[in-house]
């Protein structure tokens, strides 16, 4: 696959995730006069550095000035609606296990213990994973 065909793939996965930004949130990225349209190149470099597929390559992407992109979201913020604000929110991460799997029975229990935790003693649960079945993760 050459990399004109992984620039089209990117591009077009880009345009498909955009609808889920809402209007607003995708104009601060496609709009040539947004203030923040540099942080969203179409066309960049790949360092291939002796990679020999051009997926394997690097892009080279400028960096990102934080403060002034949550500048520019919080300029719009109170614009989104309900369901455009919770899918740009922070969420927790889901883990979904057979309970046929190994660790269910500890991940499991680790899930039922931590539910009766406040949010803040949740996030310092540090758990080891029980040393026979710790190297049949995949």
């Amino acid at each position: 696959m050459d990399l004109g065909c992984i620039l089209c793939q990117i591009v077009h996965k880009r345009k498909e995730s955009l609808q889920f930004k809402g209007l607003k949130l995708r104009k601060l990225m496609t709009d040539p006069n947004s203030p923040i349209i540099d942080f969203y190149p179409t066309d960049f470099e790949v360092d291939m550095n002796g990679k020999r597929y051009s997926w394997q390559g690097i892009a080279k992407l400028p960096f990102i000035d934080e403060e002034q992109l949550l500048a520019e979201v919080a300029k719009i913020e109170h614009t989104l609606t309900d369901e455009e604000a919770q899918r740009n929110s922070t969420k927790c991460d889901m883990l979904f296990v057979a309970a046929s799997h190994r660790l269910s029975e500890q991940i499991f229990s680790l899930d039922s213990r931590c539910k009766q935790l406040p949010e803040r003693q949740r996030i310092e649960v540090n758990e080891e994973v029980k040393p026979d079945l710790r190297w049949d993760i995949i």
